[in-house]
């Protein structure tokens, strides 16, 4: 009997451990929680604003984020049909949706969160989100990730945050193509410790900007969906 006792106490210290650690710190990670049905595109406000719709995400330079849910009457941001292509969400009835890349003026969009707790200084941690490119996009890339900062990112001048380096990056060369299936991408960090804030977009130069085809032109536009 104290045998299978100590077995079972160190079982339910393994669980405990386990379920802990893999807790996912990204409120309304897959987008579900709205306060109102999207009308239009455009809809995730600037740090500091009320939701308009999605909650817990914000924009984070002067472009103007999606956010897509089935229950839009809208056929801009509606699912599965919207402005951009045809995708069901990779789980629940929504995701939100940005430009990684306009050829020519270099729009870009963001999506941002608070995480529910700050990241510990000297830890690991897990980052991983998935993608879709959307069936209008003319091109595709390699370049998307996520950065993790001690405040909210916001800058309404500029169309790029080039400036800073994300922790987790695509695979390089690895361009998302895929039109149909829904694509990980993830990574692991050490935290610097005070970190709480995540950003995910494409974060690459101006002039270190790669796309498939090369030398492209027009507007490249993923889908995003259940971030951890």
């Amino acid at each position: 009997f104290p045998f299978t006792m100590k077995k079972l106490l160190f079982f339910l210290n393994l669980l405990v451990f386990y379920s802990g650690y893999s807790q996912n710190l990204v409120p309304n990670h897959s987008f579900e929680q709205y306060v109102a049905c999207p009308a239009s595109a455009g809809e995730l406000p600037e740090p500091g604003l009320p939701s308009i719709s999605v909650v817990d995400w914000y924009k984070a330079t002067y472009g103007t984020s999606d956010y897509f849910n089935d229950c839009s009457t809208s056929p801009t941001v509606s699912v599965p049909q919207n402005f951009f292509g045809w995708q069901y969400p990779r789980t629940g009835r929504a995701y939100a949706g940005e430009y990684l890349a306009n050829i020519g003026s270099g729009q870009r969009e963001y999506i941002q969160s608070r995480l529910s707790i700050p990241l510990i200084a000297g830890h690991q941690y897990y980052v991983s989100f998935w993608v879709n490119l959307a069936d209008n996009s003319p091109f595709a890339l390699h370049q998307i990730g996520a950065y993790l900062g001690s405040a909210y990112v916001y800058d309404a001048s500029a169309w790029q945050l080039d400036n800073l380096l994300p922790q987790v990056v695509n695979q390089p060369g690895n361009f998302i193509t895929d039109t149909a299936k829904w694509r990980l991408v993830h990574g692991a960090f050490t935290a610097s410790g005070g970190e709480q804030y995540i950003v995910i977009g494409n974060f690459a130069s101006a002039a270190n900007l790669e796309t498939l085809p090369s030398n492209s032109s027009g507007l490249c536009y993923y889908y995003v969906d259940d971030v951890c």
